[in-house]
C-alpha cells in the first residue's frame, strides 16, 4: 500500500491516503502519510494531513492547528 503513495493518479494516491488512515499507527504508514500531507493534489493533501493527525505521533504536529481549524469551522465536535 505504501508503495501506491507516489502513484501518478491523483485518484490512487486519495484512496492510499483514505487506506493508510486506518493503519496510521504504524510508522510506514506515517511516514507515507506524511508525504502525502505536502501532494500537489488538494484532497490528497487533507486527507493525509487528518491521517496523520488521526494517529498521532510527532509527524502530525505541523498539522494539529489546522485540523483543529476546520473541525472548529464545520461544527464538528473535535473543534
Amino acid at each position: 500500500l505504501v508503495d501506491y503513495a507516489t502513484n501518478r493518479d491523483p485518484a490512487v494516491r486519495l484512496g492510499v491516503a483514505f487506506e493508510l488512515r486506518e493503519l496510521a499507527e504504524l510508522e510506514d504508514a506515517q511516514q507515507a502519510l506524511a508525504g502525502l500531507a505536502t501532494d500537489s493534489d488538494k484532497r490528497v493533501a487533507e486527507a493525509a494531513r487528518h491521517g496523520l493527525v488521526h494517529g498521532g505521533g510527532p509527524l502530525a504536529i505541523p498539522y494539529l492547528g489546522e485540523v483543529i481549524e476546520q473541525t472548529a469551522a464545520s461544527g464538528h465536535k473535535l473543534g
